[in-house]
């Protein structure tokens, strides 16, 4: 693999798959949606750069060929750890799956006809299913293996979680589900309804949305965690992957609520993705991330971060190693941003919004999402 200096590289989307494009050898390989999320953060994709600031203390400036065999080597790993994956080699791999008899992946879910499968992981496989007694489509989440005790715990927490809320239109609903409460290589699946839609992630990077369907958008996901909190559930994995947005019918799902908990909570708990996550919860090693458990003011600051992504296609930190990036969290302040098309007022108001929801003083920042809201409706309805 022969890695050229300063290579350029350029970031893509196509037909909902993300792609890292090598401009010089015309050769591109696909990656991840969090991969894609992560990279956009910085203005020059370019792995020269990136090199330097990874492996700072082993660079010698003078050595080219020294530079070259660590880039070499960092992208090799990324090669063997799928972050980055051929296309020639994902085709074929995927077509391997395709290739796969449904029965293997799904041997036990009757009453369902295959239609489409979406994704495959070594624990799970996601598909487009027709229910034969209501010839309507449904996705199914199917986890296979072993340790289904401890699958299938996780899978009745997330259900309950689901029920609860399955009053809110904004929230994605369970239809059916099945445990196996043993070790045995037996399926758990949960049946979801289907939402024809796109993330938000891929809205914004697309441009898929002006600015006031961006207001309006946001409006209705504030509303939603509102609503989540009034029944005393906090999501706990707060970014645009987790929002589906309908542009045709104008509505969208909060989905992804594995991590969600009920309040009161006092355990430590993995934050999701770590872009998203409050200042205040974030550690400097990156062996124990994160050091306070999920709670209602943590969630103001993902949701302000949400409107502040939505408005500038981008957040606003930097950093390739944890110590990097958690600083780059802890030490940002907000200042205020350009929000072309709306009236002064408006967008001094909203960014007075902002200002209070991103404070890492948590004295000044809402206290929930319902508080946030109230204030939210007062701009919202002088922008309408």
């Amino acid at each position: 693999m022969s890695i050229i200096s300063a290579q350029l590289l350029s970031l893509q989307i196509k037909e909902d798959k993300c792609f890292l494009i090598d401009n010089d050898r015309k050769k591109e390989f696909e990656i991840n949606q969090t991969i894609y999320f992560l990279l956009i953060c910085f203005e020059n994709v370019t792995l020269i750069e990136s090199a330097k600031t990874i492996f700072s203390s082993k660079i010698d400036e003078g050595n080219t060929d020294k530079v070259n065999d660590i880039i070499e080597s960092f992208i090799k790993s990324l090669f063997e750890k799928q972050v980055i994956v051929n296309c020639e080699t994902f085709s074929k791999k995927r077509q391997s799956l395709q290739n796969t008899p449904i029965k293997d992946i799904h041997p036990r879910i009757n009453g369902y006809k295959f239609h489409k499968r979406l994704y495959n992981s070594s624990k799970s496989a996601v598909s487009i299913f027709i229910n034969k007694s209501t010839n309507k489509k449904v996705i199914i989440k199917a986890y296979y293996g072993k340790n289904n005790s401890i699958t299938a715990e996780k899978i009745r927490h997330e259900v309950d979680i689901l029920e609860k809320a399955s009053k809110i239109d904004e929230v994605i609903r369970v239809l059916n589900y099945r445990l196996e409460n043993d070790d045995e290589q037996k399926d758990n699946f949960v049946v979801l309804e289907y939402f024809n839609a796109k993330s938000l992630l891929s809205s914004i990077i697309r441009k898929k949305l002006n600015l006031i369907k961006k207001l309006m958008y946001f409006d209705i996901i504030i509303g939603a965690y509102s609503k989540l909190f009034l029944i005393n559930i906090l999501h706990g994995d707060i970014h645009p992957n987790n929002i589906l947005i309908d542009t045709k019918n104008e509505t969208l799902k909060l989905i992804d609520f594995g991590e969600s908990i009920l309040i009161p909570y006092t355990n430590d708990k993995n934050a999701g993705l770590s872009y998203f996550c409050p200042p205040e919860r974030l550690n400097k090693t990156s062996f124990n991330k994160f050091k306070h458990p999920i709670n209602p003011i943590g969630e103001v600051y993902q949701i302000s971060l949400l409107l502040y992504f939505m408005l500038c296609g981008k957040i606003p930190f930097s950093g390739e190693k944890w110590s990097e990036l958690s600083k780059s969290i802890r030490d940002w302040e907000f200042q205020p941003i350009k929000i072309k098309g709306l009236g002064k007022l408006v967008s001094n108001e909203i960014n007075n919004f902002l200002r209070i929801g991103l404070n890492r003083d948590l004295k000044i920042r809402f206290e929930n999402a319902t508080e946030m809201t109230t204030y939210w409706k007062q701009i919202y309805q002088k922008q309408s």
